[in-house]
């Protein structure tokens, strides 16, 4: 497991349509791969969400989900 102070991500609004971001961010410390089920129970802890709706459309779109400064989301092997 590694701790994690920030996961972040980029967009490009191809033809007006994509540069949205909607997620929700999961970290597993599994020793094995834990698959895509997010809501297996045990599995993954949710860290938080992102949603860019209502910023004005760009060409580009950045965001980052971060812990304050000194700490960690928590210490994870995997992230969906």
């Amino acid at each position: 497991m590694k701790p994690v102070s920030a996961i972040s991500s980029w967009s490009f609004n191809l033809e007006n349509i994509r540069g949205r971001q909607l997620a929700t961010l999961y970290g597993s410390n599994s020793a094995t791969d834990p698959g895509w089920n997010v809501k297996d129970p045990g599995k993954f802890t949710p860290l938080g969400s992102i949603d860019t709706a209502s910023l004005p459309p760009a060409q580009y779109t950045s965001t980052s989900l971060c812990a304050p400064d000194g700490q960690s989301l928590g210490s994870y092997r995997w992230i969906a």
